[in-house]
């Protein structure tokens, strides 16, 4: 078979594509690096959205217990998570109290919230959850001597 272009033509077109080629990976990369920093920004965002949100709360439900012993500077954000064939789930804020224990609030998409209480139990040391709602829900799950926190299944074994 036979070319239509001749020889002095074929490497100028060779070159040609070749530099059309390297463009297109540059556009490419170009946009892959801007879709990058866009998804960190928002990450940054929904972080710090998610700690000032928790702080926020804090201040708001449990003015005299957790708001003076939770600073700003305690809370560490978390961005959404979004994967195929599951419901995204929302911006959340964690803060670590010490003891392994910890707070973890989360505002859920109709725009209420969950502020969880999360304590190692004092046999075994899986972490119990208390859901909390206000000081008194918070006095109640906070462990003493005559009531240990107990996650369900040592709850089960002491009961039996």
């Amino acid at each position: 078979m036979t070319s239509n272009y001749s020889s002095c033509i074929l490497p100028e077109l060779t070159a040609l594509a070749a530099e059309q080629r390297e463009a297109r990976r540059r556009a490419l990369k170009a946009e892959e690096e801007a879709q990058e920093a866009a998804r960190l920004a928002l990450e940054d965002r929904e972080r710090a959205g998610a700690e000032h949100g928790a702080q926020e709360m804090v201040e708001l439900v449990f003015p005299a217990t957790l708001a003076r012993v939770v600073s700003p500077q305690m809370w560490r954000g978390y961005p959404s998570v979004t994967r195929a064939f599951m419901a995204t789930v929302p911006p959340s804020a964690v803060a670590y109290l010490g003891g392994s224990t910890y707070l973890h609030h989360i505002e859920l998409n109709d725009g209420d919230w969950a502020m969880t209480l999360h304590q190692p139990c004092t046999t075994c040391g899986a972490h119990t959850e208390h859901p909390l709602w206000d000081d008194i829900e918070l006095a109640a799950c906070l462990g003493s001597d005559d009531h240990p926190v107990l996650c369900p299944s040592c709850e089960r074994r002491s009961a039996a």
